[in-house]
């Protein structure tokens, strides 16, 4: 079997890489979780319009939040995606272009949040007034990738519960994979990309705020169409599973050197306690469609 050559500035970069998706994962535990309780159990996304952000972004506590939120869930996001991608690439030419590529539309996304966090006025917020107020077709077009992200997240669960089933029928309910491990790292990944492309999404809505806050609004209120109804809620469990999978991964790397880690155990309490806090929200979100 050959052996695979590690350059130096390589072990280094995947050093760095782990400790940072560690750390930033560690602070999205209090940002993520806590705008998505703000946002998917105290009320709902399409009750969040202009005149509740203007309500949030007149402290400043809020904005340093969110922007916070931004620049980590982004850069924490795509790191992720680079990774994945990474995975299938051979050779240093492919490689590099991930990584260009990422970091450019990390480097665009966070210069449009942040532009979006400093000069979004709350007064004009509340007037629902802005340079591009009236041009709806910026609103059909956001909604249209809402729709489109939606769409691609049901044929993807679609395809994934055909397999499963499939392999049901022919005995074997894990496929070839027998470890809870490997499921744990693959719904991982699944649910990092799901929550990537949906944040992209959604920074380019809130990029309307300070631009038309009544084409925002009306934006907001497509997340109450039934079709979106099943990703929100899936948007819900994914970030739950990511958080709390996150959690198992750093409880491993503690414990791995000091004890036995029954990974099965972990796994299946990942996936209790992620059932059990996504129920609230489907009630509220199920009430509030109603």
């Amino acid at each position: 079997m050959a052996r695979t050559s590690w350059r130096p500035s390589e072990l280094t970069t995947s050093a760095t890489v782990w400790y940072f998706l560690r750390a930033s994962g560690a602070a999205l535990l209090v940002l993520a979780l806590g705008h998505l309780f703000v946002t998917h159990y105290l009320t709902v996304p399409a009750q969040t319009g202009s005149q509740f952000v203007a309500g949030r972004w007149t402290n400043v506590l809020w904005l340093a939040f969110d922007w916070l939120l931004l620049m980590l869930a982004l850069s924490h996001g795509l790191t992720g995606l680079q990774g994945v991608l990474k995975d299938y690439l051979v050779g240093r030419p492919g490689r590099l272009l991930v990584t260009t590529a990422t970091a450019g539309v990390g480097l665009v996304f966070f210069a449009i949040g942040s532009a979006t966090l400093l000069t979004a006025d709350p007064a004009a917020l509340r007037a629902g007034v802005g340079p591009l107020s009236g041009q709806r077709w910026l609103g059909e077009l956001l909604s249209g990738l809402l729709f489109l992200v939606a769409t691609v997240a049901y044929v993807g669960l679609g395809v994934g519960a055909v397999w499963l089933v499939r392999e049901a029928l022919r005995g074997r309910p894990l496929g070839r994979w027998r470890f809870a491990g490997q499921w744990a790292w693959a719904l991982h990944r699944l649910t990092g990309l799901g929550i990537v492309g949906f944040l992209l999404v959604h920074i380019l809505d809130v990029t309307l705020l300070p631009l038309a806050p009544d084409v925002y609004d009306h934006t907001v209120a497509a997340y109450a169409h039934p079709y979106l109804l099943p990703m929100e809620i899936a948007l819900v469990g994914a970030v739950l599973y990511h958080a709390l999978n996150g959690v198992r991964l750093i409880v491993i790397d503690l414990l791995e050197q000091r004890a036995r880690v029954d990974q099965r155990r972990l796994f299946y309490a990942v996936l209790g306690l992620t059932a059990a806090l996504l129920l609230p929200s489907v009630v509220v979100l199920l009430r509030a469609d109603h």
